[in-house]
C-alpha cells in the first residue's frame, strides 16, 4: 500500500469510536500490515541494537530501569530488555493495540524458534 493510501486510511479509522477503530486497526495490521508475517528475528535485533547503544553509552542494562514509550502491537523490546537483565520495564501507549493474543503468540514463536 502506497504511504498515502496508509495514511489517510489510519486518519480515517482514528477518527471512529474507540471500540471500532482498534478493532479495525488490528484487522488491517493481521490482513495486510505488520501482524500479516511477524518477524520475530527482525524485531530482536532491533532491541539488541539499542542494548548496543545503550552499553556504548557507557550504562548498563542490568539492573536498569526503563520505560518504553509507544508500545504498539507487540512487547518484543521490553523482552529483550528483561532478558537482558532490566529489574523493571514500563512500556505505555496512547492507544491499546497490545492484545493478550499477541504477546501470548510472540511467546510461542520465541519458546519454538529458541527452543
Amino acid at each position: 500500500m502506497k504511504w498515502r493510501q496508509k495514511a489517510i486510511l489510519q486518519s480515517l479509522v482514528a477518527r471512529l469510536p474507540l471500540r471500532l477503530s482498534y478493532s479495525i486497526h488490528y484487522y488491517l495490521q493481521r490482513r495486510s500490515g505488520g501482524l500479516r508475517r511477524v518477524d520475530l528475528s527482525h524485531r530482536l535485533k532491533m532491541g539488541l541494537d539499542l542494548m548496543e547503544c545503550i552499553v556504548r553509552q557507557g550504562r548498563s542494562v542490568e539492573s536498569g530501569v526503563f520505560l518504553e514509550i509507544g508500545t504498539g502491537l507487540q512487547i518484543t523490546l521490553p523482552l529483550v530488555l528483561w532478558l537482558c537483565g532490566a529489574s523493571e520495564i514500563t512500556t505505555v501507549d496512547l492507544n491499546h493495540y497490545l492484545k493478550a493474543e499477541l504477546v501470548g503468540g510472540d511467546e510461542f514463536r520465541m519458546r519454538t524458534h529458541f527452543e
